[in-house]
């Protein structure tokens, strides 16, 4: 791969799917040998490959990144993820220092990990990769909770439990155990009202000192936290926020 498809895959994943000329303006303008919905004749035999891996079946103007598993026994895999705009996954570069953070917690080891809107279940099989020892899954669209089981199963990530249910039907049912970590990643459209609601049926599922990451665009305000959740500084990624609350004890 040579400098410009690093830059422009580098560019792709910091912020997930962009439009294309946000994409040229963001590495310079070096990205002559990509245009919308087909590549160049000029492109190399190599770059066709890379880039009929990496450009989205949607509308052919925008691009989506490769999503793989970052670190653990699974590192480097690569995730198949749903067709269309519909699902987000989390960007490589979001990933990477999410779990950084966590690792730096000493949470994840033989942890029980609730992983809310899970899409193409990036979140959820990142922390069983690194030692998570279960982690539930769950995702209302049936097509993409598949997809999910199929990536588990491809990883070889036993600890992965799929549950094709919308997150609050889950949520308000009888805890099967004490959660150490949820990650919740809902649909940026999603309101402020039902995400708080999503909270507070959560707090039930979690154990003493359990931490709660919600990821939001970087636009949306500060996610509305149960009474007594003890909320961190947001850290910004580019189009994403990354909000972490400890639920009280």
């Amino acid at each position: 791969m040579d400098a410009i498809d690093r830059a422009l895959l580098d560019a792709v994943q910091d912020d997930g799917r962009r439009p294309l000329a946000s994409l040229a303006t963001a590495v310079g303008r070096r990205v002559t040998g990509v245009t919308s919905g087909r590549r160049t004749r000029q492109m190399t035999t190599s770059r066709r490959r890379l880039w009929s891996l990496v450009l989205a079946g949607g509308d052919g103007t925008r691009l989506q990144a490769l999503t793989r598993i970052i670190a653990g026994s699974a590192g480097g895999r690569t995730l198949r993820t749903p067709k269309g705009a519909a699902t987000r996954p989390t960007s490589d570069r979001v990933r990477e220092a999410l779990f950084s953070a966590l690792a730096a917690r000493d949470i994840l080891q033989g942890a029980n990990v609730l992983d809310l809107y899970a899409g193409s279940g990036a979140l959820g099989l990142e922390a069983l990769s690194r030692g998570a020892e279960r982690a539930v899954l769950v995702e209302s669209d049936r097509r993409t909770a598949t997809l999910i089981q199929a990536n588990a199963r491809s990883l070889e990530l036993a600890g992965a439990q799929v549950q094709a249910r919308s997150v609050l039907e889950f949520l308000r049912g009888e805890p099967d155990a004490a959660y150490d970590l949820a990650l919740l990643d809902p649909p940026y459209p999603l309101g402020e009202e039902e995400l708080a609601d999503t909270l507070i049926a959560l707090a039930p599922w979690l154990a003493d000192g359990a931490l709660v990451v919600v990821e939001r665009s970087s636009r949306s305000p500060e996610p509305r936290w149960p009474g007594g959740w003890a909320a961190e500084r947001v850290r910004r990624y580019g189009e994403t926020a990354i909000w972490l609350a400890e639920p009280a004890p």
